[in-house]
């Protein structure tokens, strides 16, 4: 890969950057599936050798209202490289490779800070737009969790963000960060169904991450931290047939912990409320039912850092 991006101000205030990268991955497969009682049709085998290339232009325009204050529009792509397919394993007929996923992405911003820094405030809206998504599909098969890639002709996600930070006073950090979007197929079809207009799996509709961090400095390189988290994870579905899904969710971390020099000890604590939910599900019989592997549960214990 190659890149490279320049950039340009203008009177102090108004600056302009641009940029390029390119790019060749060569993808190689030799695989074997092994099928005694012909789930799909035999053994099978699946090699070969595929070779993408892709550029990504990406511009830029940003004006500086003063020190605090700054608003931006970008404007980027992006490559992801095309491979063999897993799935002329798995569906008679199927293609035996996927093509490259390109992405078109707009982002306006602003940020701005305030109170000498103290306070940050970054509104974003985004927009993306794709072509040959590459899609991770269920291939509904109950009781067992086989995806395999296959391109959607184009979906798009689009949505806001805002990040809020704080330190009303030394060591104290308050930080919030609230993202809602839309992830949806525009043109999808496969295995005889269509699903334009579907919501892609395991892309929550929202998610709000909360934390507070303090740390007390004893001198001499040593202090006390801590920190807690509040993170909310929206709803998300689980196959492109958006047949199952994951409610909401909301997890609770905490840490604190002794640091000296270059090392620290530390008590922790994950999930604390002991939140079960499905990170992802896969279909299950009888159909219509999901399984999956759980999340991890309430977590306990100590931890010991330390910097050679």
């Amino acid at each position: 890969a190659v890149f490279g991006q320049a950039a340009y101000t203008f009177d102090d205030r108004l600056e302009v950057s641009a940029g390029l990268r390119l790019e060749t991955v060569e993808s190689r497969r030799e695989s074997e599936m092994i099928d005694p009682l012909f789930f799909f049709g035999g053994n099978s085998t699946n090699s070969g050798v595929k070779t993408t290339s892709g550029a990504s232009p990406m511009a830029g325009v940003s004006w500086k209202w003063n020190e605090e204050q700054r608003t931006y529009f970008r404007y980027s792509t992006g490559f992801q490289p095309g491979d063999i397919a897993s799935a002329s394993h798995i569906v008679a007929g199927a293609e035996t490779e996927y093509e490259e996923q390109t992405s078109y992405n707009f982002e306006l911003g602003h940020k701005a800070s305030y109170f000498d820094r103290r306070l940050t405030i970054n509104p974003v809206l985004f927009y993306t737009h794709y072509d040959n998504y590459q899609a991770f599909v269920d291939m509904g098969l109950p009781g067992l969790p086989l995806t395999a890639v296959f391109n959607a002709e184009s979906a798009h996600a689009m949505g806001a963000e805002l990040q809020v930070v704080a330190e009303p006073i030394d060591g104290l950090r308050l930080a919030s960060n609230l993202g809602v979007q839309e992830a949806v197929y525009d043109r999808f079809s496969f295995g005889g169904g269509t699903y334009d207009g579907f919501d892609i799996p395991n892309i929550p509709a929202y998610s709000l991450r909360n934390s507070v961090s303090y740390r007390h400095s004893l001198g001499g390189g040593k202090a006390v931290v801590g920190m807690l988290e509040c993170n909310v994870t929206g709803n998300y579905e689980f196959d492109q047939k958006n047949t199952g899904s994951q409610d909401a969710y909301t997890l609770f971390n905490a840490r604190v912990g002794y640091e000296w020099a270059r090392s620290g000890v530390y008590l922790f604590g994950a999930n604390l409320l002991d939140e079960a939910y499905l990170p992802n599900g896969y279909a299950d019989f009888p159909p219509g039912t999901f399984r999956g592997t759980p999340a991890a549960p309430q977590t306990l214990g100590v931890e010991f850092r330390t910097k050679f």
